[in-house]
């Protein structure tokens, strides 16, 4: 349950304009019919989502965030959590990792992207200010570009992003393409597409998902 409910809140938060009905989500993700009911009806019995499945109280998607102007600051979190605590330093790489942030030490970690709302659920995991520390870094275009091509696997991305674009879309082919493309976006690299290669795919496979 717990897995599919991260991959429903993942698919809400990237593209939340898509999710019309219960029926979209099983038939373009392929994900069991019965388990994405399950789970859509512990999302609204638990005030998550309305009974049309938007958010009651919805943060900016993933894709809207990435796609806006970078606000030029680097996001730095740094936490210190003794081994008797060791649950709660699993917890906390685990939405670091989630969330797509990137380690420059074993407990400094690092991600230009913008969402305050990812923050704010680290820090309720911790509750102890002095054991986790989040702070705003201003580093030079030139520096950004290369800290991200080093962290973020790019290449690999990008490679997978242009083959599917070149590949058949036909009608016995199409569901098999879909589950590729939702692959595709739960792991694009969370960073601003400012910071991305000139040609990115992303906005045009976005454009090509949307006529099919």
């Amino acid at each position: 349950m717990l897995q599919i409910l991260t991959a429903a809140e993942d698919l809400l938060l990237f593209f939340d304009d898509y999710f019309k009905s219960t029926s979209w989500v099983y038939e373009n993700t392929g994900i069991d019919k019965g388990r994405v009911e399950k789970s859509v009806w512990y999302l609204v019995e638990n005030n998550i989502l309305n009974k049309n499945l938007s958010f009651k109280k919805k943060p900016d998607s993933v894709y809207s965030e990435i796609s806006r102007p970078w606000d030029g600051f680097w996001r730095i979190i740094i936490y210190d959590v003794s081994e008797k605590n060791r649950k709660t330093r699993d917890n906390i790489r685990y939405h670091l990792n989630k969330f797509d942030f990137k380690p420059l030490q074993r407990s400094v970690w690092v991600s230009p992207f913008s969402a305050e709302w990812i923050i704010l659920r680290l820090e309720k995991i911790v509750d102890d200010p002095t054991k986790f520390l989040c702070f705003k870094a201003i580093l030079s275009r030139k520096e950004s570009e290369f800290l991200v091509d080093e962290l973020w696997n790019l290449d690999n991305w990008k490679e997978m992003a242009i083959n599917w674009l070149k590949r058949d879309k036909s009608d016995k082919k199409l569901n098999q393409e879909k589950k590729i493309f939702w692959d595709l976006v739960l792991n694009h690299p969370r960073v601003p597409l400012d910071l991305l290669p000139s040609g990115w795919p992303l906005k045009k496979m976005v454009k090509k998902y949307r006529k099919l």
